[in-house]
């Protein structure tokens, strides 16, 4: 903590703001994820800055810059962050990963499998942290849209429980909302994850038919 503490104290106020920013991101980040969610136009250059500290790390794959800070980074920087700011940056964070999430689904959908598995696959941390955060601050629309952009990818990975799970909220949510064709989106989402639960199949199939 001290360690951190004393580097901390070395940045510039940009380098700082940015840096308990980026708290808000799991798994890992690109120079394009940080303008979106953070809004800061010489992202690139204080991330840079940022690295050359060792408070980020960065690493090249097929030509894609991705950078993360170690976990105990991560917490030190959170806790720097203050929790209007916190939310502001969360529901950007979430906002931001739903369209990448829903770019992504629709190329499960298209020719075009392959990048769309290997996109949610490197920002499923960020897209399971926009669900939460979603959930947590009651942005029921974004936590349904989740759900139904998910389903797909959620099967074909065969995580059907964690689908199950998540079509249960949306609904939940659908219902908050009283919005009659939202909630039959979710009462069909409901019903098709329990039709792709393996066991019971029959058992399965009367609770989706319900």
């Amino acid at each position: 903590e001290a360690c951190l503490d004393w580097s901390f104290g070395l940045l510039k106020k940009e380098e700082k703001a940015l840096l308990t920013a980026l708290s808000v991101f799991s798994g890992g980040f690109s120079t394009a994820d940080v303008l979106e969610v953070c809004q800061v136009p010489n992202a690139s250059q204080l991330i840079e800055s940022l690295r050359e500290a060792s408070l980020v790390d960065s690493a090249e794959s097929t030509g894609f810059v991705r950078c993360r800070m170690l976990q105990v980074v991560r917490d030190f920087a959170a806790r720097k962050l203050k929790l209007p700011r916190s939310k502001r940056l969360r529901r950007h964070h979430a906002a931001h990963f739903l369209k990448v999430l829903a770019k992504a689904d629709a190329q499960l959908g298209r020719n075009e499998q392959a990048k769309g598995f290997a996109r949610i696959d490197t920002d499923l941390e960020n897209i399971l942290a926009g669900v939460e955060t979603s959930r947590e601050l009651y942005e029921n629309r974004a936590l349904i849209a989740y759900s139904g952009s998910l389903a797909d990818y959620l099967s074909r990975r065969g995580r059907f429980d964690q689908r199950l799970t998540l079509a249960k909220q949306a609904l939940e949510a659908a219902e908050v909302l009283e919005d009659p064709e939202v909630l039959a989106g979710t009462q069909n989402n409901l019903g098709n994850a329990y039709g792709y639960l393996p066991g019971d199949r029959g058992e399965n199939l009367k609770r989706a038919i319900a």
